[in-house]
């Protein structure tokens, strides 16, 4: 009898334990935002070949993972001369798409209706391409959700030196810091490196925050993109610092995203 007893108790212990573990797993998953930014989930039409006076319903949806966004623009332009584009709306509405968190992922959908024109104004072709583009155009950031650890130490306590580096992307833009560590009274560089690295473009020039204040010096407030959006820059580490410093890299800029759809416009019997 005891040992059935044993036996129970040991395994109230292992299934409790493993419960414990997965817990704790989880908690751990979700201290850690993704590396995303704005994503354009679909860009669709129920019908991408239209005839005279046919409609079609065209749907964007979008998925926020920026922490802060502001969504300037939100469009789509008929690059044709023929298909007549109305907004139906977007729910929910373009404010609430703002303030991503641990978990909580905001999406919205935004709806169009396109509309081919009568038949007259299609006369002299039987069949037309007509592209039509979104357009979204926003403000976000990306800063290191892991810091990048340096040490500073008095230059006759250093034995030899490494090179600590750090990159993370969002899906828009890729960022590097690269710094040798410890580092010593007297000063030292970090080298700040920035790059599109996503299926837009960077729209004007970056802006900079550094963490902690203090430890970083001579370092830009506004970068200017040298040649396919990246930017680079290398600045001072102070040498009034001490012990070990987690250092954060904030890096704020202006995104535009246009995707297409082709409507195919046919006027035959």
């Amino acid at each position: 009898m005891e040992a059935k007893k044993t036996i129970f108790i040991l395994g109230i212990i292992i299934i409790t334990s493993g419960c414990v573990d997965e817990i704790q797993n989880n908690d751990s998953q979700s201290q850690e935002m993704p590396n995303k930014g704005l994503e354009i989930e679909e860009f669709s039409i129920t019908d991408d070949e239209l005839r005279p006076e046919q409609n079609a319903l065209m749907t964007a949806r979008f998925k926020n993972y920026h922490t802060d966004i502001d969504i300037q623009t939100l469009e789509v332009f008929n690059e044709g001369a023929h298909l007549n584009v109305d907004k139906e709306g977007c729910n929910p509405s373009i404010d609430e798409l703002s303030g991503a968190r641990e978990d909580l992922y905001p999406e919205m959908e935004c709806t169009w209706t396109v509309e081919a024109p009568e038949e007259e104004a299609l006369r002299g072709f039987s069949e037309r391409r007509e592209p039509l583009k979104l357009r979204v155009e926003y403000e976000g950031s990306i800063e290191n959700q892991e810091p990048l650890q340096v040490e500073f130490r008095d230059v006759g306590d250093i034995e030899h030196t490494s090179t600590e580096s750090l990159s993370f992307s969002n899906d828009e833009l890729s960022v590097d810091m690269i710094a040798e560590s410890p580092i010593t009274h007297s000063g030292n560089s970090i080298e700040l490196k920035v790059d599109d690295a996503g299926p837009g473009r960077v729209e004007g020039d970056y802006s900079f925050e550094y963490t902690p204040e203090g430890v970083f010096e001579d370092c830009d407030d506004e970068g200017e993109q040298v040649i396919d959006s990246e930017w680079s820059t290398v600045c001072t580490l102070s040498a009034e610092s001490s012990g070990a410093q987690n250092l954060f890299f904030t890096t704020h800029y202006k995104y535009i995203k246009e995707p297409n759809l082709d409507i195919t416009l046919v006027n035959r019997r």
